[in-house]
């Protein structure tokens, strides 16, 4: 038995490390093959010896059932908001309100991190193991998302920490990986997501945790609530968390207030490169025991603020529109873009997003069009350049089908509507979506004033016209 024991440890400890080689450091030591069959033999050893079985086992993490309801946690410790700043001269009254709030003598130093913007989470280690995951909720209670955390492999089951531990991060996911996801979803016909934060905040809520460990998502800490019994600073504590093994974004810097302002121009040069998204810079008195003397305001930690950088602009060209289609029938306008660098990402297609100007969904093609948006938030349409020509009909949402049956434009949904199976109608068949290079009786030209579309450009389709992914 001891002999299992210590096997099971050591598959234990290996698969962890592999984990945070891969998902933390972006340092994988050994292949997915290799990975998968320590992941098998560990479920071997523990279908022999279920008394081995523990929640802190990797082969626990994905829970067998969907959850029927969502349950609300009061924290002990509330969540802050963030005051902002979005000039040096709001950043030289925070620093005034700082000096200002300290003893005569005291001179602080700052911590600047990158601001990430995912979706807030707190999550509690109790005597090593994950024992709790909450949203942010209002600051002082959030919805239970447990099961779904732990089904992100960059976060341990386990840490060496004996007591309580509660950090508090945002959950993220990458910009490679929303490119992924949002491929799979056009292929499907559904629409993409609009920035990372978006897809982030809705998949961890899910109800689901089989579902969320489908998704590509990440957590990354920036505090611990108990920093202060550990260590003497903020700084300090990012360290030791790195050293526990936990994600965290490693980016931090220790300055005094002079340097602030380099600090912040040194994470906006470098934010195109970071793998996750950010929106700002974020500065912290770094002693816990300044922070403490400082105190906060009902909504506002007095001892931090959060430097917002200015959204970016790109033009370009739109040289075509096309419609995909759905697996569902689902119309969706896309326009095909002369490349154009954004955000460190090269544009080249996009589609409108809900709740777009009119405008936006009118841009006709071989117009300017201009982008703008924050590296965190790649706008989701494309907007009309000031004196571009409109056309006489924007294209119409794919929510919008009931209106275009109606028109003419598009046959009775599969099955007919409910009354006319009533009467003992037979159904009406619902039209095959095309794939690429075969030919569609949908008009899909119905939505547009310029021109018939070229059929058969569904999003499987347009995938294989382009070739796989480089």
């Amino acid at each position: 038995m001891s002999t299992a024991r210590d096997a099971h440890a050591k598959l234990v400890r290996e698969l962890a490390a592999h984990n945070y080689r891969y998902y933390v450091l972006d340092d994988p030591a050994v292949t997915d093959a290799a990975f998968d069959a320590l992941l098998r033999d560990l479920r071997a050893l523990e279908a022999a010896h279920p008394e081995l079985v523990s929640p802190s086992s990797p082969t626990q993490r994905v829970g067998g059932e969907a959850r029927s309801q969502v349950a609300k946690v009061k924290r002990k410790t509330k969540m802050f908001s963030l005051d902002n700043a979005y000039s040096q001269a709001d950043l030289g009254e925070f620093l005034r309100r700082v000096r200002d709030g300290l003893p005569e003598g005291q001179v602080p130093t700052f911590t600047v991190e990158p601001k990430l913007d995912g979706a807030s989470v707190e999550v509690v280690y109790e005597g090593g193991a994950l024992a709790m995951a909450t949203t942010r909720g209002d600051g002082e209670i959030g919805e239970d998302i447990t099961p779904n955390l732990r089904t992100l492999r960059n976060v341990p089951l386990g840490i060496a920490h004996p007591g309580t531990l509660t950090l508090r991060g945002e959950i993220v996911i990458y910009r490679k990986d929303l490119d992924l996801l949002n491929e799979a979803r056009l292929a499907e016909g559904l629409e993409p997501y609009a920035n990372p934060r978006n897809a982030a905040a809705g998949a961890i809520r899910m109800l689901d945790p089989r579902e969320v460990a489908k998704r590509p998502l990440r957590a990354v800490f920036y505090q611990a609530v108990e920093g202060p019994e550990q260590r003497a600073s903020h700084a300090d504590t990012l360290d030791w968390l790195a050293a526990l093994g936990l994600p965290t974004h490693r980016k931090q810097a220790r300055v005094s207030a002079d340097g602030i302002a380099d600090a912040i121009a040194e994470i906006d040069a470098a934010r195109a490169s970071y793998p996750f998204e950010t929106d700002g810079a974020v500065v912290k008195v770094d002693a816990y025991r300044q922070q403490d003397m400082l105190g906060a305001t009902s909504k506002f930690p007095k001892w931090a603020v959060a430097y917002k950088f200015a959204a970016e602009r790109a033009s370009t060209r739109v040289r075509d529109i096309v419609i995909q289609v759905g697996r569902t029938g689902a119309l969706t306008p896309v326009a095909e873009l002369d490349p154009v660098e954004l955000s460190g990402t090269t544009v080249s297609r996009v589609a409108p997003q809900p709740g777009a100007p009119r405008e936006a969904r009118r841009a006709p093609r071989r117009s300017r069009a201009h982008r703008e948006g924050r590296r965190d938030h790649p706008p989701g349409g494309v907007g009309r350049a000031r004196g571009a020509p409109r056309l006489g009909r924007a294209v119409r949402p794919a929510h919008d089908l009931p209106s275009l049956r109606r028109r003419g434009h598009l046959p009775p949904p599969r099955g007919g509507p409910p009354r006319a199976r009533a009467r003992g109608r037979p159904p009406l068949r619902e039209p095959r979506v095309p794939g690429a290079g075969q030919r569609s009786d949908l008009p899909l030209h119905a939505t547009l004033r310029d021109g018939p579309r070229e059929p058969g450009r569904g999003a499987r389709g347009a995938a294989r016209e382009r070739g796989p992914r480089a």
